[in-house]
């Protein structure tokens, strides 16, 4: 029986994985406790890259998967997709799910114990050129930014598979015409995300042709998983929001890439809103940081610190949020030098952070400070392609 080129790497992925655990046995390294991915976004065949994470925060790349479909990675040097959240893991962290922006689909893939992905399904995303996917446990929503904006809902059914609930499919209006190139991928909507509390979605939204006020699109979802009736638009405190992550206590913060209206007119800012009883939301507070385009947002799993990567900036930025929404800042450069950071994300036990750097071709990785918010960094991890080297730019960031 012939080897196909994809079962070969997948096979010599399955070897890698197996290196850390024997590695560790010796009491010479550290232990092997979890994976970082991304994806390459090529757009010739977009593939997921794959990293172990070890207990003292290191990386090693362990190789790639081909999600079966294509990436986007040629529409901008730096964020092709202008998105948070191009791929996510399952809260068991026995799935992982990623869009592929150039042929309007999500891939879905089963984790093994090691963290090795196994392509077991790919369905359409319902709209073009998806790049936002948000979970319940339950439900799937994807955030499709081309076309008018559209976003379609899934059942999670078993082994992580997706079943498209049909009258989930909903049009944004969003003005978008084809596929958002150039700037204008920043003012289509990039970012879906369920609220913690309830089933309630929130899609920040540049607002489609000008880089002036934002909005802030929120939706309910009934119990069969479609949209409810009640929905709502919102002005944005700053301008042109990007991205969206939700306190504990179900408080959203949202990232600003142009700051507020009395701030620096090329900073970022920082808001907080909550939602207010069925899809209404009540603004809370707002903090310019001064950074150039604050594009992505992570809550601290568990503590009140809010953390921002400003890719034009080459900074990570932290903050406090209150339990009511309150912000303060508290370095708006924790970590600079960063060659062009977009998606990121921090360790469960927020203990580490790792950031996708578009410029410098790979994974950065920070120690987190959980009294003061210090980062420390703790290497740049390369594996990942750049838009100058390759023609194409990676996006994208989970962890598990």
């Amino acid at each position: 029986m012939k080897t196909s080129r994809n079962q070969i790497m997948i096979l010599m992925l399955g070897i890698a994985l197996i290196v850390p655990a024997v590695a560790s046995a010796t009491g010479r390294s550290a232990r092997f406790v979890g994976n970082v991915y991304a994806m390459d976004n090529n757009p010739e065949g977009n593939r997921l890259v794959v990293y172990g994470r070890f207990s003292n925060g290191a990386l090693r790349r362990f190789g790639s998967v081909g999600t079966g479909g294509l990436g986007a990675g040629d529409n901008a040097d730096a964020d092709p997709l202008g998105s948070q959240e191009s791929i996510i893991v399952s809260e068991n962290g026995r799935t992982l799910y990623s869009v592929n922006a150039g042929s309007n689909t999500i891939s879905i893939f089963h984790l093994t114990r090691l963290g090795r992905p196994i392509l077991i399904q790919r369905v359409s995303s319902e709209g073009t050129f998806p790049v936002s996917l948000t979970t319940d446990g339950e439900l799937l929503y994807v955030l499709n930014s081309g076309d008018n904006g559209t976003i379609a809902g899934y059942n999670i059914g078993k082994n992580g598979r997706l079943e498209l609930i049909d009258a989930s499919v909903t049009s944004l209006g969003t003005g978008q015409v084809g596929v958002p190139v150039g700037g204008l991928r920043n003012l289509a909507p990039g970012d879906i995300a369920f609220d913690t509390h309830e089933r309630r979605l929130l899609i920040p939204f540049g607002n489609g042709t000008e880089l002036g006020e934002g909005l802030l699109l929120s939706f309910t979802v009934e119990d069969d998983g479609t949209l409810g009736l009640d929905s709502g638009e919102t002005t944005s405190p700053g301008r042109l929001p990007f991205s969206v992550d939700f306190t504990q206590n179900g408080v959203a913060i949202i990232a600003e890439a142009l700051g507020t209206a009395d701030g620096d007119p090329t900073g970022g800012s920082v808001s907080s809103v909550r939602f207010d009883g069925g899809a209404s939301l009540e603004v809370r507070d707002s903090v310019d940081l001064g950074q150039a385009t604050t594009c992505w947002v992570r809550v601290a799993h568990q503590s009140n610190l809010v953390f921002t990567s400003n890719t034009a900036a080459g900074s990570l930025s932290s903050l406090r949020a209150s339990r009511n929404g309150d912000i303060t800042l508290v370095d708006a450069e924790a970590a600079t030098g960063i060659g062009g950071p977009i998606d990121f994300d921090l360790t469960e036990d927020d203990q580490f952070l790792y950031v996708t750097t578009s410029s410098d071709g790979g994974v950065a990785g920070f120690r987190v400070n959980p009294d003061s918010g210090a980062l420390r960094s703790i290497g740049l991890y390369k594996g990942l392609p750049t838009f100058e080297e390759d023609g194409f730019a990676p996006q994208g960031l989970a962890i598990r």
